[in-house]
């Protein structure tokens, strides 16, 4: 978690490591959440469309995107594509938005906090 930690160029570096010859969203998303959180959208915008393209051969959790909208500092689109994620049931990430420190900005917002009671609840009901 070396972006949560402040070391940027760290993180830059260990996301350019994992994209290298892996064609998956996650490092993807990461580094263009990076970009956006540096200043530079235009790059950030690039990972949007570099997942469209992804897309089109494999399945892309929508969590993806919604960091990537969180860096660029649209957090109503970053809801939305958590909230795709909870209703697509995707595994991983989304159960883990309570403690995840990529989404501390969201924590005071509404809508994130009804959804984070939402993955509680369906987190208790599997226990069941």
């Amino acid at each position: 978690m070396l972006q949560v930690s402040g070391d940027l160029k760290g993180a830059a570096a260990e996301y350019a490591k994992a994209s290298t010859g892996n064609n998956t969203p996650e490092p993807i998303a990461l580094s263009g959440q990076l970009a956006a959180i540096m200043g530079r959208s235009e790059e950030a915008r690039q990972a949007l469309t570099a997942l469209d393209e992804l897309e089109k051969h494999r399945y892309v959790d929508f969590f993806w995107r919604a960091l990537l909208y969180l860096g660029l500092g649209d957090k109503d689109r970053a809801l939305h594509f958590l909230e795709q994620s909870y209703a697509n049931n995707e595994g991983y990430e989304i159960g883990l938005i309570k403690v995840d420190p990529m989404l501390d900005s969201l924590r005071a917002e509404p809508r994130f906090q009804a959804l984070v009671k939402k993955v509680r609840g369906r987190r208790e009901e599997a226990k069941l």
